[in-house]
């Protein structure tokens, strides 16, 4: 179960959770207002995506991996069209985390 006590008022009845009671609230219900909390609580949504990912692949749940890291790889491209060529493919190449969630989602999709 995850820990969040003292996180959200929401959970304040039950300071353990499943990760889909989880992914449900913040993901899932697509409140705005809890996407934007998760973010500043749990860092960039790509990441947050990248280790839903990570943890729906360890459970086998494969339409659920799919999801999160089909999330985290249009991140990822999203940032990369931005960039100028140079930038792009450091980002791409030298940044090992963006490195493994193409990789992941290379080998999910391939």
């Amino acid at each position: 179960p995850l820990k969040t006590v003292g996180i959200d008022k929401h959970w304040s009845s039950n300071p353990e959770i499943s990760i889909n009671d989880w992914v449900s609230y913040y993901i899932i219900d697509g409140n705005e207002n809890l996407l934007e909390r998760a973010n500043e609580i749990y860092g960039s949504h790509i990441f947050i995506n990248y280790n839903l990912y990570k943890i729906f692949d360890l459970l086998g749940d494969e339409e659920k991996a799919e999801k999160f890291i089909n999330l985290s790889h249009d991140g990822i491209m999203g940032i990369a069209s931005k960039l100028k060529r140079r930038d792009k493919q450091r980002f791409l190449n030298d940044n090992i985390l963006t490195s493994n969630i193409i990789s992941d989602w290379n080998r999910i999709t391939h």
